[in-house]
Parts: structure tokens; C-alpha cells; sequence
């Protein structure tokens, strides 16, 4: 398009359809202009999947789209055109690439007096978003202030922590984004661990790093999550049978859903697993429908459960599914 072309100029019918066919770059370039292309850009009413804010040793602010293409942002300062660690905020440059004509040229973004948290209330305003979906911490921030960091960013849904820092500093950064629902994170035993799953997730990710950590029971116990998984992490038969009579009991009364992935070549024993454990095998052919808890707490999707062994609340007599097969376990519990 030639530059010159009198876009904003063009009748209402016109212009929408223009705006409609433009990149999602140049589309929220335009927002940017005036409160006018604010305005007319958000009323597009743009489709997006997600927004994603990465902390590395840049800050960067990342758009999903429907294509499952991904635009990236990484915020500048003024001075230097350095990436911004932890000058959260002094007005910055945006950085940004695309492809045009098979090349990728850079493109700096400035508005005057935009800090990274004018920047995003920018962006998620006109996306008609009311928070970022997903943190990703991965790298080591000690030097980054996390109440300003939060002031920054504002609130998200998810909580992804990829890097291994001490659970003191994951604590910190859990207790600074509340408004999480989702907690994914690398797991170290320690005797801290504990006060961050109690927080209120909906989901908890707990991730071994080599060599496998090993979860105890205590830490199960203390879990107080809607779904709770455990990727590559070794947990015993005798831990596992322990944790369901405790569940039969009345333990863990939010937990709808426990996925267990054992390290490879370890297996479960479902001898030992269900040893002294009130239980039934259910007809093979059986089919259940249980809410899919993997990673999202909106628009849960069903999954089928055919089969399995089922165990029962003494108090409230909800009644679980689990499925054993060989290193991996999963136990749904039904909603009704």
C-alpha cells in the first residue's frame, strides 16, 4: 500500500474492510496513532489465542494468533537501545520483526512517555483482554523487582517458572502474582515447597529436573489444587497407597484430577498401590466422561475413561476412576 494512501479518510464500510485485511502488526501499529485508530482497532474486535510475557535476560511480550504464529515484542530503553531487565519504569522503545518481501526487517516502536505497563495496557485493551495469559519465568531474576514487575504487567492466569531458582525466590514470585490459576514449576523438595502448593491454584505442574526428585506424602497432602500433575517425578507405591486411603479419608477435597508420569523404566505395582485400599474394578467396557483439567481452567474440554478401578469418599461417598498402566496414573473424580 502506498504510504500516502488517505486511509483514515475513507468511509466507514470501506475503511472497516481495509483494517479487517491488515496484518495483526500494522493493525495494532495503527491503534497506537490516535485515540481514534484506538478505538476504531479495537472494535475490530481482533481473535487472538493467547498473550505470553517471557522474563529471560530481556522482557518480552508475545502474541499467540489463531494461526498459531507468534509476534513478538521486546521492550528497549531509550538511552541505549539495551534490552530492558529491570528499568520497568522509564519509556521505552518496542522492538518487533516481520516477514516483508522474504526479508525480516526490525521495526522500533515509539510513543511518547510509554513505559512497558502503557505498552500492555495498550495492547490488551485493544485485544479486548483483561489480563496476560501466561508469565514465563525463565531466567534467574534476582535483581528484578517483582511488586514492580507485577505493577508492570498487571495480573495473569497463568504462572509458568522454567528456570531453577530456590523456593524461596518461586515463593516470592507466587505470593507477588496471586491472580494466577495455573502453577507450573520445576520441583525440589525442601521444607518451603509446601507453603507454595497450598496456595489456591487450580492447577498445579510439578516438573523433575535429572535426576528425578522423589514427592513424599506430606507434599501430596499439602497440594490444594482442583487438578495436581507430576511430570518425571518419583513418587512409591507405598506413598501412592498411603495418599488414597488419606483421599478416601478425606484429603485433598478440591482435587478433581491427579496425573502421575514416572521417570522411564520405573513402573507402579498395582498390588502395592491398592493394597488395604477399598476398591472395585469396573467393566471394561464402561465408559465416563471427566472435565479435561491438562493445563487451561476455561472452556474444559471432556475426556473418556474406559474401565478402571474406582475407589469412594467415606464422608460424601464421591467416587474416583484411576487408571494404572505401568509408569503412569490418573484419577479422576467424578463432579456430581
Amino acid at each position: 500500500m502506498n504510504p500516502s494512501f488517505p486511509l483514515l479518510k475513507l468511509p466507514e464500510k470501506p475503511l472497516r474492510i481495509a483494517l479487517h485485511n491488515m496484518e495483526l502488526l500494522y493493525q495494532l501499529a495503527l491503534s497506537t496513532l490516535s485515540a481514534r485508530t484506538k478505538v476504531l482497532v479495537k472494535s475490530l474486535k481482533i481473535q487472538i489465542k493467547k498473550t505470553y510475557i517471557h522474563i529471560r535476560e530481556e522482557i518480552s511480550f508475545s502474541i499467540w494468533k489463531l494461526d498459531f504464529n507468534q509476534e513478538d515484542w521486546y521492550f528497549l530503553t531509550n538511552a541505549n537501545d539495551a534490552y530492558i531487565t529491570n528499568e520497568l519504569e522509564e519509556p521505552c522503545y518496542l522492538e518487533t520483526r516481520a516477514w516483508v518481501d522474504d526479508q525480516i526487517p526490525i521495526f522500533l516502536w515509539r510513543k511518547e512517555g510509554f513505559t512497558v505497563k502503557n505498552w500492555l495496557q495498550h495492547f490488551l485493551k485493544v485485544l479486548n483482554r483483561k489480563e496476560i495469559d501466561k508469565l514465563f519465568v525463565q531466567w534467574n531474576p534476582e535483581n528484578l523487582n517483582l511488586k514492580k514487575l507485577h505493577e508492570a504487567i498487571g495480573d495473569i492466569n497463568q504462572l509458568h517458572i522454567q528456570h531453577e531458582l530456590s523456593v524461596e525466590r518461586c515463593l516470592q514470585i507466587v505470593q507477588q502474582f496471586q491472580s494466577a490459576e495455573v502453577l507450573s514449576m520445576f520441583f525440589g523438595l525442601s521444607e518451603n515447597v509446601q507453603k507454595i502448593l497450598i496456595q489456591n491454584f487450580e492447577i498445579v505442574i510439578l516438573t523433575a529436573r535429572h535426576p528425578p526428585a522423589i514427592i513424599d506424602l506430606d507434599t501430596l497432602l499439602a497440594i490444594n489444587s482442583c487438578s495436581i500433575q507430576l511430570h518425571v517425578l518419583n513418587i512409591t507405591n507405598k506413598t501412592l497407597n498411603r495418599f488414597l486411603k488419606h483421599w478416601i479419608t478425606g484429603s485433598n477435597p478440591r482435587m478433581r484430577h491427579l496425573r502421575i508420569l514416572l521417570p522411564a523404566n520405573e513402573v507402579f505395582s498395582e498390588t502395592e498401590v491398592f493394597r488395604g485400599v477399598d476398591c472395585f474394578f469396573a467393566p471394561e467396557d464402561r465408559e465416563l466422561e471427566f472435565k479435561d483439567h491438562m493445563e487451561t481452567v476455561e472452556n474444559l474440554e471432556r475426556t473418556t475413561v474406559t474401565g478402571g478401578i474406582e475407589i469412594r469418599t467415606e464422608a460424601s461417598g464421591a467416587t474416583a476412576t484411576i487408571k494404572l498402566d505401568d509408569g503412569q496414573f490418573q484419577m479422576n473424580v467424578c463432579d456430581d
